[in-house]
């Protein structure tokens, strides 16, 4: 082979390991992409399952105070509840004393 041959083959061989070069780098940069978008949806992923649970735990805590404040109508009801049968055990407490008192004053009427 002559070397003007010798030459072109060699400058080939460069361009094709350099072509070759260029197709690895281009491809690591690719997977470093899809790396990066992977990751980018995990940390999204996670973002949204920590908004979830916070949520969740917003709804509890709702609940947790609705049923509390059920808890204090409910006692609420059972405090009138009481107060009104305390007025009728009153008035009944009353009605007897007066008959007494009535039975009392007869009595008096007719020892007299």
């Amino acid at each position: 082979m002559t070397s003007v041959l010798l030459v072109r083959l060699f400058r080939l061989v460069r361009l094709v390991r350099l072509v070759r070069l260029v197709r690895l780098v281009r491809l690591v940069r690719l997977v470093r992409l899809f790396r990066l978008v992977r990751l980018v949806r995990l940390v999204r992923l996670v973002r949204l399952v920590r908004l979830v649970r916070l949520v969740r735990l917003v709804r509890l805590v709702r609940l947790l105070r609705l049923v509390r404040l059920l808890r204090l109508l409910r006692l609420l009801r059972l405090l009138r509840l009481l107060r009104f049968l305390c007025i009728i055990v009153v008035i009944r407490l009353f009605r007897i004393l007066c008959v007494i008192c009535v039975i009392v004053y007869i009595q008096l009427i007719l020892v007299m």
